[in-house]
């Protein structure tokens, strides 16, 4: 059984003044990565088409309640598992803030495994990452 994993996060990972005070890494897992790929830009197709405008992707931040809630009646059909962990940044012990590929990686690898393999019992798991993330 192969599950798909996608991570996005939201906040940074860096420990300067200007840094945010939490970071979140939330994910959802499928066995149906395809259809949800294929209804997802059949959505956003009927807002650009509504809407006369081009957004190639979802931006809470940014999108109308109209949209945001469009999306949630979407995914509330589809067989999906939602997680997500959150850090108080000044409680990240001083070693790994020089190292902020391996306290992501742990975020994702420690939770989001365990939450799966309490649900599934994958022979693979795939994990797709935000575009923005470095080739790291």
């Amino acid at each position: 059984m192969l599950i798909d994993v996608f991570v996005d996060e939201a906040g940074d990972l860096g420990f300067n003044i200007r840094s945010s005070k939490t970071f979140v890494v939330s994910y959802f897992t499928t066995q149906d990565s395809q259809r949800i790929h294929t209804d997802t830009k059949r959505l956003l197709k009927r807002i650009n088409n509504k809407y006369k405008r081009k957004i190639s992707e979802f931006k809470f931040s940014k999108d109308s309640c109209e949209i945001k809630n469009q999306f949630f009646n979407l995914i509330k059909e589809m067989d999906i598992c939602i997680g997500c962990v959150a850090i108080e940044k000044r409680a990240v012990k001083d070693e790994l803030r020089d190292k902020p590929l391996i306290l992501y990686n742990y975020l994702i690898v420690n939770y989001a495994i365990t939450n799966i393999l309490s649900r599934y019992n994958p022979t693979k798991i795939s994990f797709i990452l935000d575009k923005s993330l470095t080739k790291e």
